[in-house]
């Protein structure tokens, strides 16, 4: 198309006077440096589209989370003390399900000695329901218990926290309090103080008001 036609069709676009149409306009009523120029903004603007669209989001609305290994094989989820050959229970958690030596659990949890003590119908039928338990929390709990294996991020801390705080783990709390310390500041204090009162762990309390 003759400039002159490509001019006079970009003008009748033009009355918003923003957006492509106005730079398109611009472009080819300047200089051809300013035509460049906005050829390369083009690219530029489809590059990052392009990179939007194959990487994933990690906001709202974008893919979720690659699954951990552990997460879909079963056999991972099996944790019993060497060599030993006590029976296992099933301990359902928010998604997975894992098998545990209730015996050694027992020995680190007062919530599970309990269980074991009992002639509660969970432990009869060898299946215990905690679905408001994390499966994420609850893995990091039993790989210490039966691995001694402690490593937790930011994220992953406070959930493991509630956890161990409702199924009664001092040992492994012990370490979440290693753990909480080097990250109290004066700009976090507060909000740590509110989860440990939300969900009624006076030992976190205490831990963070020696801060």
């Amino acid at each position: 198309m003759p400039r002159r036609a490509l001019c006079a069709t970009l003008r009748s676009q033009r009355r918003g006077g923003e957006g492509v149409w106005a730079a398109a306009w611009h472009a080819v009523t300047r200089p051809p440096r300013a035509a460049a120029g906005w050829a390369l903004s083009c690219l530029l603007c489809s590059l990052r589209t392009l990179i939007s669209f194959l990487l994933p989001s990690k906001g709202p609305g974008g893919l979720a989370p690659r699954a951990e290994p552990w997460e879909s094989s079963p056999e991972q989820r099996v944790y019993r003390s060497h060599g030993a050959g006590l029976p296992l229970i099933t301990v359902q958690t928010d998604p997975c399900a894992f098998q545990v030596e209730l015996a050694r659990l027992a020995e680190e949890s007062a919530y599970f000695g309990a269980l074991a003590r009992s002639q509660m119908q969970e432990a009869a039928q060898g299946r215990l329901v905690l679905e408001h338990v994390p499966s994420g929390a609850f893995r990091a709990i039993l790989d210490f218990v039966f691995r001694g294996h402690f490593g937790l991020g930011e994220e992953e801390l406070l959930p493991a926290i509630q956890a161990a705080s409702y199924l009664l783990v001092p040992s492994f709390l012990e370490q979440c309090w290693l753990a909480l310390r080097p990250r109290l500041h004066p700009h976090t204090c507060l909000s740590y103080l509110r989860f440990a009162e939300a969900i009624g762990c006076p030992e976190m309390r205490a831990v963070v008001c020696q801060y």
